[in-house]
C-alpha cells in the first residue's frame, strides 16, 4: 500500500513538474508569431496650407501678403477610426521585436472659406481651401519591453496616404479653380501597451501620430496671366485605439 502510495505521489509530482514546464514554456513564447488585429479609436487631425501668391501684372505687393494670411489658415477634426492590422513577432527573454502593418479608415474632410477687402483698390476678393484624406497605411518597426503577461512597445515607419487638395479664388475680375489628388509618403509612430487575455488572444492601447509633411501641389495661375497661386500641405493626425489582436 504504501509502495501504491508513493508511486502515485510520483506520477502526480512528475505530471504537475511536466504541466509547469509546459506552461512556463509558453508564457516565455507567448508573443512569438503572426497576428491579426483590429481596433477603434478616435483621431484628430490638422492640415497646415502653405499658399503663396505669385504676382505678375495683376497682384500687388500688399495683395499678396492678404491673400497668402488668409489662405494659410490651419483646418481642425476629429472623428472616429477603424483600423486593421497584421503584424510578427519574435520575443528573447524580455525583449520583443516585430514588424506591422496596418491599414486605419480616418477620414478628413474640412474646407477653409475666408474673404477679405484689397487694400490697393478697395474690391473684394473670395478663396476657399478644401483637404480630404479617408485613409491611411503604415508598415513599422516594434521594439518592446515583456513582463509576465504584458508588453510595452515602441513602432516607427513609412506611411502612406492619399489627399485630395482643392483650392478656389475669386473677385470681380478674376476667377481660378485648382484640384488635385496625390498619393504621399509620410511616416507613422506609435506607443502601445499590451495585454494577453488567453493563448490565442491579447487587449492593446496604442497612441499613434503619422505626419505628412510639405507636400507640394503646384501652382494655378489666373486666366490669360501668370499671377497665381503655388500650394504646400502639411497634414499631421494623432489617434488613440483600443482593439484585440488574435496570434495563430
Amino acid at each position: 500500500m504504501k509502495r501504491l502510495s508513493a508511486s502515485v505521489g510520483i506520477i502526480i509530482l512528475v505530471s504537475s513538474l511536466n504541466v509547469y514546464a509546459s506552461n512556463d514554456e509558453n508564457s516565455k513564447n507567448r508573443w512569438d508569431g503572426l497576428y491579426i488585429g483590429g481596433s477603434i479609436g478616435a483621431a484628430s487631425g490638422k492640415a497646415s496650407p502653405n499658399v503663396t501668391t505669385t504676382e505678375d501684372t495683376y497682384f500687388h505687393t500688399t495683395d499678396d501678403e492678404q491673400l497668402d494670411s488668409a489662405a494659410s489658415k490651419s483646418l481642425n477634426e476629429n472623428s472616429l477610426i477603424s483600423v486593421l492590422s497584421l503584424g510578427y513577432n519574435v520575443q528573447q527573454d524580455g525583449l520583443l521585436y516585430g514588424l506591422e502593418g496596418d491599414v486605419t479608415y480616418s477620414k478628413f474632410d474640412k474646407t477653409l472659406n475666408s474673404s477679405g477687402v484689397y487694400l490697393t483698390n478697395g474690391d473684394t476678393f473670395h478663396l476657399s481651401t478644401k483637404v480630404e484624406r479617408n485613409w491611411l497605411a503604415s508598415i513599422r518597426g516594434k521594439l518592446g519591453y515583456v513582463s509576465d503577461d504584458s508588453v510595452i512597445y515602441f513602432s516607427l515607419g513609412p506611411a502612406i496616404t492619399q489627399i485630395k487638395y482643392k483650392f478656389s479664388f475669386n473677385d470681380s475680375s478674376k476667377a481660378s479653380s485648382f484640384s488635385e489628388t496625390k498619393t504621399h509618403l509620410g511616416i507613422s509612430a506609435s506607443l502601445g501597451y499590451e495585454r494577453s487575455l488567453s493563448k490565442n488572444w491579447s487587449v492593446k492601447a496604442e497612441y499613434m501620430v503619422s505626419s505628412f509633411i510639405n507636400l507640394d501641389y503646384g501652382k494655378n495661375t489666373l486666366p490669360g496671366i501668370n499671377d497665381g497661386f503655388s500650394h504646400k500641405l502639411d497634414l499631421t493626425t494623432h489617434s488613440i485605439s483600443l482593439g484585440l489582436n488574435y496570434y495563430f
